[in-house]
């Protein structure tokens, strides 16, 4: 099952109603189609921006698109435009059977993030399973006009980005790794030969090892040869403390010394106090599926 991505809904940054509404007749459409605005973009203004655009320059009833990313690099946000099922108005002679995703920007010079890609991989998926278009883009709207829309350096990751949300469907939902965080995992998986991975004690253990072993073409290593590499995303439940020792009983108090003799006698001796008792020994130390590690002189996390 994939996970409902984040999005602002239609209040959230401000839409006008529609001129009006004409639901799509079918699902799942057959044409998913991607597009850019060709203009930089970020957050709610950015929205309300294009929906006056083009329901006061263009005449169309509603902004075109159904979904739409700014580019507000490092926190990317996902717009419901007119949301899935809505005839779209973004692609001519193409809307009454497809729906449109568009990125802000100009994706002519404009290079797309990794978390860009990410989250349009995931919407793709998602709305997949929710019967509304392919599993993956059909095309980007240069495919279905005269335009260079969506820019040469977004057009070319399509193939990538329908891979991407193939395997999210799939079940395998971990976002892609950056450069420097596989450089780092390579680096602990090649000291892992001796370490284990108590999968099944760690939430999606599983699931992350088949990830890991997907994006670093690990073959056939098996999930006793990995190291716990992704704790910092997912932390196993805690383990359990080990349970403390008795303590020692306590020492018994000396015997009262014999009183003395009467008259000038001395007085007795007290008896000598008793020893405490000993201390119990500890229980075990505690222990948990995200303890720490050590591999090779290299403690982790």
């Amino acid at each position: 099952m994939v996970t409902a991505p984040v999005m602002v809904s239609r209040a959230g940054w401000g839409a006008r109603p529609p001129k009006s509404v004409t639901m799509l007749a079918k699902l799942p459409t057959p044409k998913l189609i991607l597009h850019h605005t060709a203009s930089d973009g970020q957050d709610e203004p950015s929205m309300r921006a294009i929906q006056t655009f083009h329901m006061d320059v263009r005449g169309w009833r509603d902004i075109a698109y159904h979904y739409v990313f700014d580019n507000d690099s490092p926190d990317v946000d996902l717009f419901v435009g007119r949301g899935a099922g809505v005839e779209g108005a973004a692609t001519l002679n193409n809307n009454d059977d497809s729906h449109a995703i568009c990125v802000m920007g100009n994706y002519e010079g404009d290079t797309p993030s990794p978390l860009l890609l990410e989250r349009i991989a995931h919407l793709v998926a998602w709305g997949h399973e929710q019967g509304w278009w392919p599993l993956g883009f059909t095309g980007g709207h240069r495919d279905y006009g005269s335009t260079s829309c969506p820019g040469d350096n977004l057009h070319e990751l399509i193939g990538s980005i329908n891979d991407r949300a193939e395997a999210i469907y799939e079940g395998d939902d971990m976002p892609q790794f950056t450069p420097e965080e596989e450089a780092f995992l390579k680096g602990i998986v090649a000291r892992a030969v001796e370490v284990k991975v108590a999968a099944n004690e760690m939430p999606r253990g599983e699931q992350l090892f088949r990830s890991l072993k997907s994006k670093l073409s690990l073959g056939d290593v098996s999930t006793d040869k990995v190291a716990e590499v992704l704790v910092t995303a997912v932390q196993g439940p805690p383990g359990e403390k080990g349970d403390k020792g008795d303590p020692g009983a306590p020492g018994k108090p000396g015997a009262p010394g014999a009183p003395g003799a009467p008259g000038v006698g001395e007085k007795g001796d007290p008896g000598e106090p008793g020893k405490p008792g000993e201390k119990g020994d500890p229980g075990p130390a505690p222990t948990s599926a995200t303890g720490t590690i050590e591999i090779s002189g290299i403690t982790y996390p």
